[in-house]
């Protein structure tokens, strides 16, 4: 499968969205922004789905790990059973998966004012406690950058989903391993595809882990579209390779 090009993408850099995009690979021209203080495309609701998630303390009620796995169980059935599933709901559901592979792990403490899932996750943020909830606890909170630096690195690393970015002109964030299949209409734009690693779980150790290609096991077919890439760019000016876009 490779990417349609979007020329729109290209006004991602310095725009509106202080945190770039989510792409939906399913859909044509579909994404999720990730600017916290709007509710277009869904930014500010997959932010709330993920703070329940990462620091499910902030709700108001008990909570134990058999009661954790059970809510994201119901949910993963729920937006699986959709008739049709859009952006927002599609992310929503790839957080759930994740998130039940880290409220199951053997690593993870979750119980009354407990909640451990730092050494399954890898992610360590620092936390800071506001006033008093309805049952008479401090409210265990993050800052909202921070929530929003571990989504994006879940996003990108864990579920497969990938990010153009704001920050640098004509870049996307990846953790794909065919990045000459998949973006090749996009390399031969010139724009930069980033790489960093998938994690996964380790089923042994119990934790999300860094998994990376060796570099040596390209296939035949990435390095052949890698050298396609090339010569296409040596011998054409930008705005004429739009005719070899696949």
């Amino acid at each position: 499968m490779t990417l349609k090009y979007y020329k729109h993408y290209e006004g991602i850099y310095r725009g509106c969205y202080n945190h770039g995009i989510f792409i939906d690979p399913r859909l044509d021209d579909e994404y999720v922004n990730v600017n916290e203080n709007d509710s277009s495309h869904g930014g500010s609701k997959i932010l709330r789905t993920f703070q329940q998630l990462f620091n499910p303390l902030i709700l108001n009620c008990p909570y134990n790990k058999q009661k954790a796995i059970q809510n994201v169980t119901s949910m993963i059935k729920y937006l699986g059973n959709l008739k049709y599933i859009n952006s927002d709901n599609y992310i929503k559901l790839k957080l759930h998966q994740y998130f039940f592979e880290v409220y199951s792990s053997e690593k993870t403490k979750i119980g009354g004012d407990i909640i451990e899932i730092s050494e399954t996750t890898g992610y360590s943020p620092e936390f800071w406690y506001d006033s008093e909830d309805n049952w008479n606890r401090p409210k265990r909170m993050i800052m909202t950058s921070d929530e929003i630096d571990i989504l994006k690195s879940i996003l990108i690393q864990s579920c497969d989903i990938d990010s153009v970015e704001s920050q640098w002109p004509r870049t996307i964030q990846t953790s794909k391993f065919n990045i000459y299949e998949y973006f090749y209409n996009y390399l031969l734009m010139d724009w930069n595809i980033q790489i960093v690693p998938k994690r996964v779980m380790n089923k042994n150790t119990q934790t999300f882990v860094d998994y990376k290609q060796n570099p040596f096991m390209i296939s035949d077919k990435e390095q052949r579209l890698k050298d396609e890439i090339i010569s296409i760019k040596a011998n054409y000016k930008l705005e004429d390779r739009i005719q070899f876009f696949k």
